[in-house]
């Protein structure tokens, strides 16, 4: 891409990110410095951007601003920052730690042997919250300006680095929930249920989203009318809310080891969440579909539920459908399919718990 006589936030916006923030610092004469902004790409990740440019931004036409102080040390651990900017792979320049009132900013080295480390005390809150839970960071890409002014396939390895975080964070949330069991024994079996929910939420949650991004990726390459914009923006939406959940329920795994009385409610809200993703966004994809024939969007196979599901779509809302998932998971259990049988054990609880 070409930036030339183009102001760099406008040049961003052609490129496809969205501010959501601009990370502002003011040093002891009272000038005021913008090293990072906070920004949403087209396809629906968040990310940091480290403004490099030579070309600085007009800080004072962006109002949303998420001043900051620089600070030295980071209270999170070497071993969870070590762990996640792993994740990065060298694709995108490092990783944004989000923790409480602090960002921590991981970036590789030119070499790509080693990292360097930015630590900001953040002093306003985010214009637009992210998921977060105090004690536990939310890790974001971060790519430089001046990366995405020379490469167009910056978003493309931002998508990649932020389904890298998401595995790990399954891997470490995981781990979260298998030593709380072995240290509680009086709550094994609310844990067990627990741990179930979170196992099959989980699966659908990735199949939902790696059928999204594979619907998304045929979107982008149509040619671009006001119907299929329309498909491709009530996708988007449908990732992002998928993605946004994503975070909330690893970050409620984390929150189980100091919250114990909390796990009926987070068991509760996770059943509830995802019935309404997958209730409430089949239906608004199933408008879309009408309008702009993408029936295979609508597929539920595609959702890894069965084809017939589709049948009774129009029971959902009149207190049919719990019966017909029971004689669907008792037929599926007698055929051997348990993890299917399961899934539909999960929805069933899931749309009582509405």
């Amino acid at each position: 891409m070409s930036k030339q006589n183009i102001k760099p936030e406008e040049f961003l916006e052609s490129a496809g990110f969205t501010k959501t923030g601009l990370v502002v610092i003011k040093d002891d004469k009272g000038q005021e410095t913008a090293p990072y902004m906070r920004a949403t790409t087209k396809m629906g990740d968040l990310c940091y951007i480290e403004l490099n440019s030579t070309d600085p931004l007009s800080i004072e036409r962006i109002p949303d601003r998420i001043k900051v102080s620089i600070k030295t040390g980071s209270v999170i651990s070497n071993p969870i920052k070590m762990t996640i900017v792993e994740c990065s792979n060298g694709s995108v320049c490092g990783v944004a730690l989000e923790y409480d009132n602090e960002l921590c900013m991981v970036s590789h080295t030119d070499d790509n042997k080693d990292y360097s480390e930015i630590n900001l005390s953040v002093l306003t809150e985010m214009p637009t919250k992210s998921h977060h839970v105090r004690g536990w960071p939310v890790a974001y890409p971060m790519v430089r300006y001046t990366d995405i002014c020379s490469s167009d396939k910056c978003i493309d390895n931002i998508h990649q680095v932020a389904k890298h975080i998401r595995c790990k964070m399954i891997y470490l949330n995981q781990s979260n929930i298998i030593n709380l069991m072995k240290e509680v024994g009086d709550m094994n079996a609310n844990l067990s249920f627990l741990a179930s929910k979170y196992h099959l939420v989980y699966e659908a949650l990735t199949k939902e989203l790696e059928f999204l991004e594979c619907s998304l990726e045929k979107w982008s390459c149509c040619p671009k009318t006001c119907d299929s914009i329309a498909m491709e923006a009530c996708l988007i939406k449908e990732y992002k809310n998928r993605q946004s959940f994503f975070t909330g329920i690893s970050l409620d795994a984390m929150r189980v080891n100091s919250l114990h009385p909390e796990i009926s409610r987070i068991s509760n809200h996770i059943s509830r969440t995802y019935a309404h993703l997958y209730l409430k966004g089949r239906k608004n994809l199933d408008i879309c579909s009408d309008q702009f024939c993408s029936k295979t969007v609508m597929a539920p196979e595609a959702w890894g539920y069965p084809a017939e599901l589709i049948k009774y779509q129009s029971e959902i809302d009149c207190g049919k459908w719990p019966c017909i998932l029971d004689s669907w998971i008792e037929e599926y259990m007698r055929n051997g399919e348990c993890d299917l049988a399961k899934r539909l054990e999960f929805l069933k609880l899931a749309v009582l718990s509405c």
